[in-house]
């Protein structure tokens, strides 16, 4: 099997490595040169997609979306393609488009306001006199910003027009707040059709410990599988997208970021992200009953059902200063992040431990490459929720490099409470986290449990 990566920045360098530790053949084309570094001594590397094509790779993977075009340009000349298109790029980039796609297809919606003034956005604000979830196209994480009330939203966007945070010309969209707990829930496909069962991720999205700091993207996954086609989550979200999946034959993951109101019950939608998850698709190829190659080697080729060795897996971030610091300019980039090279990375590189921004090591196996300093990812499993994060935490602490940052301590704790609340609410579907019947014990944190005497 000859699989080549198309990766902007490398964020799938994780999975070629896996995928050429279980035998088979990668090329991996990295198109930023920065980031070229991941990898190198690892995963062969190729200098151009045209290189790649020449070796006549069984399928291509598209990690990210931005390059939607190409994708369908190569399955236009008859290439097996898992992911991007020119669909999914603006599916996942135009959020005001994506927002009345959902509305269409019959997926609940917060109600939503696009800009591209930002003056313009400050009067609309003063006028409801309500607070808003501030969301920028093709924007980072860090680029989001949720105000805790209206006065907060008046200060925050006002401080954007003093400093130029949100640029006029550039689209963003201030959409209604929906409290209640947020989840993800993801269907793959093959050309159009869906492959069961669906599942879904739960995400620690800030740096530090107590839900404190800057929203990175994802510090720990927690990924379950439903049964069968048994959803609710589903059926009310990404299902409903299926008409125009199967229309535009896509072949991928797509997954629906919604929030349950703790009104009404009922998923609302956030966003779409129709491509790989990082890192959920590292907590999901730990609980998958075959090699990740050969899952993609199927997806590409046609539906099946969807096998599972575990119930619940877990994808710890391990990572190293200045991670998460973004810098635009490429010079400083390579400057800052580039201090971090060589840093070694002392330990047992276990079959649960996937390198992210690595290279072959001077003085140990694995070196940092120094280019987003995410270390890699730690992996757990288990058919309870416990049992996954204790392995991912097992994997974390075997692991020992020079100021390593991760949330080992209490990254599982919001995730539960949050399984439990969706549980309460009539989500019964989703698998019962302790692997038993509720009780007092059970529906508390996973530190509680840990502290609980054996008996």
């Amino acid at each position: 099997m000859r699989i080549l990566f198309f990766s902007p920045y490398g964020d799938s360098g994780g999975l070629a490595y896996q995928m050429q530790r279980e035998g088979a053949q990668v090329d991996l084309y990295i198109d930023d040169p920065f980031y070229r570094k991941q990898m190198v001594g690892l995963v062969p590397h190729v200098e151009t997609l045209e290189e790649g094509l020449k070796n006549k790779p069984d399928f291509i993977i598209f990690d990210l979306n931005g390059e939607g075009k190409t994708a369908d340009e190569l399955r236009a000349k008859g290439y097996r393609v898992v992911g991007g298109s020119v669909l999914a790029d603006r599916l996942e980039n135009d959020r005001a488009w994506a927002g009345k796609v959902a509305k269409q297809y019959g997926i609940s919606t917060p109600e939503q306001t696009e800009f591209k003034d930002i003056h313009a956005a400050l009067a609309f604000v003063k006028k409801t006199k309500q607070p808003y979830a501030l969301k920028i196209d093709n924007g980072s994480e860090a680029s989001s910003y949720v105000a805790k009330d209206f006065e907060d939203m008046v200060g925050y966007l006002e401080q954007q027009i003093e400093e130029g945070g949100v640029k006029n010309g550039q689209t963003f969209i201030l959409q209604e707040i929906i409290k209640g707990p947020e989840v993800s829930t993801e269907i793959w496909l093959s050309n159009g059709v869906p492959i069961y069962p669906a599942n879904s991720t739960w995400e620690t999205k800030k740096l530090l410990a107590g839900e404190l700091g800057v929203r990175t993207g994802c510090e720990v996954s927690l990924v379950t599988h439903y049964q069968g086609d048994r959803s609710e989550l589903a059926r009310a979200t990404v299902e409903r997208l299926l008409p125009l999946l199967k229309y535009a034959k896509w072949t991928g993951p797509i997954d629906v970021n919604c929030i349950v109101s703790e009104k009404d019950h009922k998923p609302y939608f956030l966003e779409f992200t129709p491509r790989i998850g990082y890192s959920a698709i590292y907590a999901f190829m730990a609980i998958l009953g075959m090699p990740i190659s050969e899952f993609f080697y199927r997806v590409s080729r046609g539906a099946f059902q969807i096998s599972f060795k575990s119930l619940w897996g877990a994808a710890l971030k391990l990572h190293v200063p200045p991670y998460p610091v973004e810098i635009e300019n490429k010079t400083s980039q390579k400057e800052v992040y580039g201090k971090a090279q060589g840093t070694r990375i002392n330990g047992e590189y276990g079959k649960d431990f996937i390198p992210i921004d690595c290279q072959k090591g001077k003085r140990t196996e694995l070196e940092v490459a120094g280019t987003t300093c995410i270390v890699g990812e730690c992996l757990g499993r288990g058919n309870t929720l416990l049992e996954a994060w204790k392995g991912a935490q097992k994997v974390f602490k075997s692991l020992e490099t020079p100021n390593k940052g991760g949330r080992y301590t209490d990254g599982a704790s919001d995730l539960w409470n949050r399984i439990w609340t969706l549980r309460r609410m009539g989500y019964s579907d989703i698998p019962n986290p302790s692997g038993g019947a509720i009780s007092p014990i059970t529906m508390r944190s996973p530190q509680a449990l840990e502290a609980q005497p054996s008996k």
